[in-house]
């Protein structure tokens, strides 16, 4: 693992397993790489897997000026070059697919296959007002922002069986650096311009589509309107998941990553 200054962001990294080929997982807004422990822990004895922070989550560096998604996917350009890497597997879940979906679009010779997990290319009414309450929270009050997150991110089932680990993690986020909480109402600032229903048409690559079922902040219709705009792509709606997908579901989830990577 790496924390380095590449480009115009000073990045943490870690290069995982070992392959001929790379996989990249992409952060949701709130995890850092760890999270994706694992689902990275079922590819990594076919595959390299590059995981990173973006810029202001929170072992990468805070930028002093806002920034928009499209910087996330000039960053993880300027990493792939940094490591020497031409072209690799793309999986984002959440604000990580839509990084992936824009730096599909922008950079598509070095996307081999894309994956995107329970992503959106726009927003609709309560999607931006739930992001921007996150927003205000994470300003103002930790403990009222962590739950304000867990409530909408996983299903019902998941949190009646984790509420002494949830009630744990609420009173270790008060000790979180203030940087964390300032770095995520940025990365919502961010979401909150996205708009990407007309770009990713442009996607050629073969992309693959997954939603929850039990999804309540960025539901299956939102996969539906991605899967329709890029053409020839596979849509699967996972069943009994809420939002975070890779924490409820990772087992299964790294398996329909490999079906679907190892075809190309």
């Amino acid at each position: 693992m790496a924390k380095e200054k590449i480009g115009g962001a000073e990045l943490f990294y870690e290069l995982k397993g070992d392959g001929s080929e790379t996989v990249i997982l992409l952060n949701g807004i709130g995890m850092t790489a760890s999270a994706w422990d694992p689902v990275s822990k079922g590819l990594e004895k076919d595959y390299r897997v590059l995981l990173h922070d973006f810029r202001g989550q929170l072992l990468s560096g805070l930028p002093p000026e806002e920034f928009g998604m499209e910087l996330h996917a000039e960053d993880l350009n300027n990493l792939l070059e940094h490591l020497d890497i031409t072209k690799a597997h793309v999986i984002g879940v959440s604000y990580g697919s839509e990084v992936g979906m824009i730096f599909a679009c922008r950079y598509p010779e070095k996307v081999k296959t894309l994956t995107v997990v329970a992503g959106v290319s726009e927003s609709d009414g309560l999607l931006s007002v739930v992001v921007r309450s996150w927003m205000l929270a994470a300003r103002r009050d930790p403990e009222l922002f962590f739950w304000s997150i867990v409530s909408w991110a996983y299903s019902p089932e998941y949190l009646e069986r984790n509420r002494e680990a949830l009630e744990a993690r609420s009173k270790a986020i008060v000790n979180m650096k203030g940087d964390y909480f300032e770095g995520f109402a940025r990365l919502c600032a961010a979401f909150l311009r996205l708009h990407i229903t007309e770009e990713i048409k442009t996607i050629t690559c073969p992309t693959y589509v997954i939603s929850a079922d039990l999804d309540i902040i960025k539901p299956v219709k939102f996969g539906r309107i991605i899967h329709e705009a890029i053409a020839g792509s596979r849509f699967e709606i996972i069943s009994g998941s809420g939002h975070a997908i890779n924490i409820e579901k990772p087992e299964l989830l790294a398996q329909k990553i490999r079906g679907f990577i190892e075809g190309f």
